[in-house]
């Protein structure tokens, strides 16, 4: 469609609104929950030296890809929850719990975290630290799929976020389908 009013491009808005996250959004949870479950693979296969070649492809493209999945899963998870709330089905976003927050890190008080909330504090979050689990050496490390969101670069101050990848993949599946 080629845009050659404010009219069209106002019907292409929207158009993209109903149509394209959707579409989007599924490919790229399947490319998180890929990410997560290849790093252990990847671990498996490299032997630590410098001439392997998996372990440049995993220190190089998992956290950044991370990073751009989440920030793309955000953005358009709020166009999808916002097209959900306005079908009436608000119930469904809040029935998706797919983490916890704690609104201060100074204190242990935690709340659950739902799909649309989990989508704001993505797009809001200052450092974004997949969980890694170590065994002894750098080169034995692999991702766990959870990732924690905070407000602030220090971790001292603000809110905390942590998100189940699974059940992330899960809520937007349900919700897209």
């Amino acid at each position: 469609m080629k845009i050659r009013s404010s009219k069209d491009l106002r019907i292409a808005t929207e158009d993209a609104r109903h149509h394209y996250p959707k579409e989007i959004v599924r490919l790229e949870l399947y490319r998180l929950a890929a990410v997560f479950y290849a790093s252990k693979r990847f671990r498996d296969l490299s032997d630590g030296s410098d001439y392997c070649p998996y372990q440049p492809l995993r220190d190089e493209f998992e956290r950044s890809e991370i990073a751009r999945i989440l920030l793309l899963v955000g953005s358009s998870g709020r166009l999808i929850c916002h097209d959900v709330k306005q079908s009436g089905l608000a119930g469904v976003l809040e029935n998706n719990i797919v983490g916890m927050i704690q609104d201060d890190v100074r204190t242990k008080m935690t709340r659950k975290l739902n799909v649309l909330e989990v989508c704001s504090k993505i797009l809001h979050a200052a450092l974004i630290v997949p969980r890694v689990r170590y065994q002894g050496n750098y080169f034995r490390q692999y991702l766990r799929p959870e990732i924690t969101l905070f407000s602030d670069e220090t971790r001292k101050v603000g809110w905390k976020a942590t998100v189940s990848v699974d059940k992330l993949v899960a809520a937007f599946s349900n919700i897209t389908s």
